[in-house]
Formats: structure tokens, C-alpha cells, sequence
């Protein structure tokens, strides 16, 4: 049995329209190529919920694999460097992805908004609809009110900017222009002064 025929039969198997076959199984078992695709078709399953109405074409499940290695490097490549944990640290929710850095700026009204630059990072109050206009331009978020499931949160994971809510007292533990640095993963907000 080829590879091609072993993918089949999974996927054949998994919708139930196969019986049960030892040769795939042995094939699996042998190839760690086919065995390695069968666990993240596993995975991609179990995570819809659901099988696929149709099986995807190999090429498709190929560009799907090849990017979702690529979006993982990618999301490895954003943590935090080491040296930045010898720091001051805030804790908070974590509600955005990967990591970012850069100065901060402080937001204690909507007329401050007007002072956001490309690159700094955002710390503010409240998290209101006027921050949208600005989440363009922000490298990273930080509120002292809101968390993983607020408006400002999904906005956020949206755009793929690094967001930490419900930071008590950032706005006045973090000095306007240091340099700070956003952990959406983990939640936590580090910066230099």
C-alpha cells in the first residue's frame, strides 16, 4: 500500500464508510510521514468537531499543513526575549496574540488618542469603541479594565496585536515613553524605566 492509498482509507475510515482495515493501519504505523499527517487530520478534526463533507485534496492539505507549520514558527519567533525578565512585571488577562514591543503611551481620555503614534504601545483606562480607530497603529495593548472576552479582546486577536486587560493600576505604575513590552500569551506587561 502507497501513501496515497493509506490517506484514503484514514479518511475513508474516519467517516465511517470503511471498515475497519489493518492495512492502513500497518502502513501508518511504518511511514512516520503518513502517521504524523494522520494525527494533525486527527487533531483538525476533533477541533471542527465535525469530518470535512469531502475529503481535501492533497494539495490543499499540503498548503494547509505547510502554513499552519509556518504560522507556528511565526508565533514561536514573537515570544519575549530572556533578558527582558529581569524587568518589572504587571500581571493581567491575557487577550491577544504573540508579543510586542515598544514606547508607551499613555491613554487617559479619547482626546488623548490624537497622540498615538505608529509603533508605541497603547495603555489606557477603559477600553472604548474610539480605541479602534488607533488599533491600527499600536504595536500592543495594555487596559486596566476589560478582559479576555471584552470587545477591545476580540479586536485585538483580530488584528494580531499583543493585548494584556485588566492590568490594576497601569496607567500609573507604567511611565509615558518607557519602553514596555506585551505577552498576549502569558499576560504579562513588562517595562524599562
Amino acid at each position: 500500500m502507497n501513501c496515497e492509498e493509506a490517506r484514503t482509507q484514514f479518511v475513508d475510515y474516519w467517516r465511517g464508510t470503511l471498515e475497519d482495515s489493518n492495512e492502513f493501519r500497518t502502513h501508518l504505523g511504518s511511514c512516520e510521514r503518513c502517521h504524523a499527517e494522520a494525527e494533525e487530520l486527527r487533531d483538525l478534526w476533533g477541533t471542527l468537531g465535525a469530518l470535512p463533507d469531502e475529503d481535501p485534496s492533497m494539495a490543499l492539505r499540503v498548503r494547509f499543513y505547510d502554513s499552519l507549520r509556518s504560522w507556528r514558527q511565526h508565533q514561536a519567533q514573537r515570544r519575549q526575549p530572556f533578558w527582558w525578565l529581569r524587568h518589572p512585571a504587571l500581571r493581567g488577562q491575557p487577550a491577544g496574540v504573540g508579543w510586542g514591543a515598544g514606547k508607551a503611551c499613555i491613554v487617559l481620555s479619547e482626546h488623548d488618542l490624537e497622540h498615538v503614534e505608529p509603533g508605541q504601545v497603547l495603555v489606557t483606562q477603559v477600553a472604548g469603541p474610539a480605541l479602534t480607530a488607533v488599533l491600527e497603529r499600536v504595536v500592543g495593548v495594555v487596559a486596566e479594565l476589560g478582559g479576555s472576552t471584552s470587545h477591545l479582546a476580540s479586536l485585538a486577536r483580530e488584528r494580531g496585536i499583543p493585548a494584556v486587560l485588566g492590568v490594576a493600576d497601569a496607567t500609573r505604575r507604567i511611565p509615558h515613553g518607557a519602553t514596555v513590552a506585551v505577552d498576549g500569551v502569558t499576560g504579562v506587561v513588562r517595562f524599562m524605566q
